[in-house]
């Protein structure tokens, strides 16, 4: 720790680092003390990774004191941040609020997941599919919840969550092939709801009298296998899951054998795992959903649609509503979504190479290339950014080998982003 009190280690993104490898080692309660620490001793002020990667470590403990202690912390820095100067930019993404949701709705609080998610949809910011997956585990599979899960999906839809996070429209409904591409809904309660969601509304726009015909085809891709770190019996898990739920719907199904992927209307991915639905039994599933599932008003409050009594809103619920005030605004949420969805898919074109299938041209498109420079040109010309490198030529050229005119410090060491120790020559 010693070594933290020099400049150049005194960094937020030095301290979570050490936060993150407290939490793989399984020591929540040092990650915690070395985040109440980051300010009052090193003089460092904690960023909104720092809470969520302790509130991850307290919540994969079960620690749920020490989950609420952390909380309650977030609460009081934000409010720090708020009384400095306005809305600072301390919630630059729904990163923290996914592990909010997550954590609340793993210690039983439910209620209060939705209202934090309430909170994001009352804005106009864009939200990952992250933040709705958590959601959608938090409601779970129950039939008593499945008018919330469905409006749940219904909403992250309208958004075009799952659609930035697989790369294309995951709900696809046209008279020559309909197509569920689940790939962006989590295993379990996410996969379950987008189902129910896809066949109720393939039901609706193809009624039985209706003028047009029923589509000629229908699929659901289930995963591409572009997960880093993914197993074929992951991918296999997941195929059985989505079979069983087909199962319990009636819906008659068959696996897409993988050489005939890349001639077929369902848009499979390459490697990627494939069912072909029979339109018929879809069409049915998707009616008896429609009659089972009483469609709520949109004006009701998602915490409202749990069901049970009502609760009043206590002073946790009024502090978890002052995070409001610390977002960024939504030019700083847009810039860091693209350099997530940046980094995604280089991670998901690298488990494709490693596994020696083409990589899908949506991943090496000009389109993406271009954000993902863009991204980082805007990262380096912010102001107080610490990168050492100019903006770009006007041909597009980046002159890695010199440094910025205004870069007084040392020229000994250019690939330093830390200021060099090493005497000036």
């Amino acid at each position: 720790r010693d070594a933290w009190k020099e400049e150049p280690f005194r960094s937020a993104y030095v301290f979570n680092a050490a936060l993150d490898a407290m939490r793989r080692l399984h020591r929540p309660t040092d990650a915690a003390e070395l985040l109440q620490a980051m300010r009052r001793v090193h003089g460092v002020a904690p960023d909104h990774a720092s809470f969520g990667i302790a509130l991850a470590s307290a919540r994969e403990a079960g620690d749920a004191r020490l989950f609420l202690e952390l909380l309650r912390t977030l609460c009081a820095e934000a409010g720090g941040r708020r009384g400095e100067g306005g809305r600072r930019g301390f919630l630059v993404s729904d990163r923290l609020h996914s592990e909010l949701i997550a954590g609340l709705g793993f210690f039983g609080e439910p209620r209060r997941a939705l209202r934090l998610l309430s909170q994001l949809l009352d804005t106009d910011l864009p939200l990952s599919s992250a933040v709705f997956n958590r959601a959608l585990k938090v409601v779970g599979r129950s039939a008593e919840r499945r008018p919330l899960a469905l409006r749940l999906v219904a909403i992250g839809s309208e958004r075009s969550a799952w659609g930035a996070a697989a790369d294309s429209e995951p709900f696809v409904w046209a008279p020559e092939a309909a197509r569920l591409d689940a790939r962006a809904f989590w295993t379990g309660p996410p996969l379950t709801a987008a189902l129910a969601f896809w066949l109720r509304e393939l039901a609706a726009r193809y009624p039985p009298s209706g003028a047009s015909p029923p589509p000629q085809s229908a699929a659901l891709v289930v995963s591409d296998g572009a997960r880093a770190g993914g197993s074929d019996a992951e991918a296999e898990a997941r195929l059985e899951y989505v079979s069983l739920d087909l199962s319990s719907h009636g819906v008659v199904h068959a696996t897409l054998p993988a050489g005939e992927a890349y001639a077929s209307d369902a848009l499979a991915p390459p490697g990627g795992l494939t069912l072909l639905l029979d339109v018929p039994s879809a069409l049915a599933a998707g009616r008896q959903l429609a009659a089972s599932v009483q469609e709520p008003p949109r004006s009701a409050r998602l915490d409202a649609l749990l069901g049970g009594d009502d609760v009043a809103a206590d002073e946790l619920d009024h502090s978890l509503d002052a995070l409001l005030g610390s977002l960024a605004p939504r030019d700083v949420w847009v810039s860091h979504k693209r350099r997530d969805e940046a980094r995604r898919r280089a991670r998901g074109r690298a488990a494709l190479l490693e596994r020696g299938l083409l990589p899908d041209d949506r991943l090496l498109s000009e389109e993406s290339a271009a954000a993902a420079f863009d991204s980082a040109a805007e990262r380096k010309a912010a102001p107080g950014s610490r990168s050492r490198w100019p903006a770009p030529l006007p041909d597009g050229r980046v002159p890695w080998s010199t440094p910025r005119e205004s870069d007084a410090r040392p020229r000994d060491n250019v690939f330093r982003a830390a200021p060099s120790r090493r005497r000036a020559v």
